[in-house]
């Protein structure tokens, strides 16, 4: 057992890098749903007009965000938003204008009406990026069918237990050696906690990419993937800059130095990420998922190293972040800790009650391909609408004294449901539909066996 402390300041903000989508990773293929799905939202239900507001002119809201702590604090701002307005409001944040909503229930009909191609907001920064370097890139900036013919193949892998039960050996080795590496802080403060879940989450995606042959040969891997991690915190730090001014062309035509800094930074990113996939792609073992999409779909080299670069990137930055909070919130509660050792369910109400109230992304993005009225909402056709996770999560309505973090809450009654959770169907930190999470079960699993671990 390893006891560790955490600076009394660690609880960081959340990244609005991927800014407010950060969906790369989104799984299960859905059946799209038809009129008759979207008639029924509308059948009986009163109209309401959507507060908006519109801050001032070109600028929008974008001063009050910046005054409130900019992109890390922008859940905040948000979820103070709602609580003025109610769960669904209109804003125009100077560079983009959005919908947000709160409510469980109309955050699922969303889903619903998303459309067999569903579609998210891309960051302009790295719209912008793409553009000017020709770069082919991974599921996230995909759309319409060239999403849907890689996102289904994936989908057959990522998605499927008994693909991922084979790698069991390799994840519990990875976790291993991560708390091997963590022994050094036995009894004294972790000062880059981020750092360092930064590393295990490339370490656990890299590892499950590779299969078996990567524990024979972490140490091999070991200086790349610290530099992945160094190289993905610095494009996390100056996108989420960028992605809050008012036009990120205007930063690039200028030459600024934080588009410099971005844009160094993704190259780089890129070039490690590719150089470490043409390495595993000489190491692969039968049971890692690299292995499928290469023996046995038969995928290019160039396109297998532009979808697992953008899947390393993005591990990088969610699950760890995931991680951090969830050790956090256990290192600050010994009856917690006591409590998962003599109760393994309570590790997954752990990771569960994490999600719930520090999502990866605390925002999921859509951009609805028609028209909608949903309980009332009307909703206009190519409007961005971002679903506020961090705000659902916190409803004292679905999760009694939404603000604790109780892990016993997701104990499952013997007459059913949740201990302390009124309606489950509003927990989606990974979202749903075909556009849900793609390394939802892969967080999950590094999660869970990383707490069991470390606790």
């Amino acid at each position: 057992m390893i006891h560790y402390s955490v600076r009394p300041n660690l609880s960081f903000s959340f990244r609005a890098n991927f800014e407010m989508n950060r969906r790369v990773f989104r799984f299960a293929l859905a059946n799209s749903t038809n009129s008759k799905n979207r008639k029924a939202f509308s059948r009986n239900a009163s109209s309401y007009d959507i507060p908006y507001n519109k801050g001032i002119p070109v600028l929008g809201t974008s001063l009050a965000i910046g005054a409130a702590g900019g992109a890390p604090k922008l859940h905040e701002y948000v979820d103070n938003r709602h609580k003025e307005f109610g769960h669904v409001f209109r804003e125009n944040m100077g560079s983009v204008s959005a919908v947000f909503v709160s409510n469980p229930s109309i955050i699922r009909k969303i889903f619903l009406v998303e459309g067999k191609y569903p579609r998210h907001f891309v960051p302009k920064a790295w719209t912008l990026y793409n553009e000017l370097h020709n770069c082919k890139r991974g599921l996230f900036f995909m759309e319409g069918d060239e999403w849907y013919k890689w996102r289904k193949l994936m989908n057959k892998y990522f998605l499927s237990p008994s693909t991922l039960d084979d790698l069991k050996n390799v994840h519990e080795g990875i976790v291993e050696g991560f708390v091997k590496r963590w022994k050094k802080f036995d009894g004294r403060e972790v000062s880059d906690m981020e750092f360092e879940f930064y590393r295990h989450s490339i370490s656990f995606v890299l590892g499950s990419l590779i299969g078996d042959s990567y524990l024979r040969q972490a140490d091999k891997y070991d200086n790349y993937v610290t530099e992945l991690a160094t190289k993905f915190q610095s494009v996390f730090e100056t996108s989420s800059k960028l992605n809050i001014l008012p036009s990120v062309k205007i930063v690039q035509f200028l030459r600024l130095p934080l588009w410099g800094k971005f844009e160094s930074s993704v190259t780089s990113s890129l070039d490690a990420s590719k150089k470490v996939v043409s390495m595993a792609l000489e190491d692969l073992s039968k049971n890692g998922l690299l292995s499928k999409l290469s023996v046995n779909e038969g995928i290019p080299a160039d396109m297998i190293s532009a979808l697992v670069a953008d899947l390393l990137i993005a591990a990088g930055d969610t699950t760890a972040f995931t991680s951090q909070w969830a050790v956090y919130r256990l290192g600050r509660d010994a009856n917690i800790q006591n409590s998962a050792r003599q109760d393994s369910t309570l590790i997954r109400g752990a990771v569960r009650e994490t999600l719930r109230l520090y999502p990866s992304a605390p925002f999921i993005t859509r951009i609805l391909p028609n028209d909608e009225t949903i309980d009332g909402y009307k909703f206009n056709a190519e409007e961005l609408v971002l679903l506020s996770l961090y705000t659902a999560g916190r409803n004292d309505e679905l999760y009694p004294r939404a603000d604790l973090f109780e892990p016993e809450r997701w104990v499952k009654r013997n007459s059913g449901g949740y201990a302390g959770v009124t309606d489950v169907n509003g927990f989606l930190p990974f979202a749903m539909g075909s556009r849900s999470c793609i390394g939802a079960r892969l967080a999950n699993i590094q999660l869970q066996t990383t707490i069991r671990q470390v606790g």
